[in-house]
């Protein structure tokens, strides 16, 4: 075992494993690889380490988007952000 390894916390293998196994998921589906490491990059720019309930909020989050990546009738994503709606007039 590497000394990184063990000097991780339970929390940090668990975030890992599900990175991976996203990763993994998406790997054949359109759109989808480039969606789990955006979304992966840009939570762990803004939650902050401490924040565990925020994490595992994420990590059940993450475990949902899996289920979903690995059904074979889902064959896209779009992602729809606040700068993506329409104005209202």
């Amino acid at each position: 075992m590497t000394r990184d390894a063990r000097m991780r916390s339970g929390l940090q293998r668990q975030v890992l494993s599900v990175y991976k196994r996203s990763l993994r998921a998406a790997k054949n589906k359109p759109g989808f690889y480039e969606n789990v490491r955006s979304e992966f990059r840009r939570n762990a720019a803004a939650v902050a380490k401490q924040d565990v309930m925020h994490i595992e909020h994420l990590l059940r989050k993450a475990e949902k988007k899996i289920k979903l990546m690995t059904d074979e009738f889902v064959q896209s994503v779009r992602t729809v952000r606040a700068t993506d709606r329409p104005e209202s007039k």
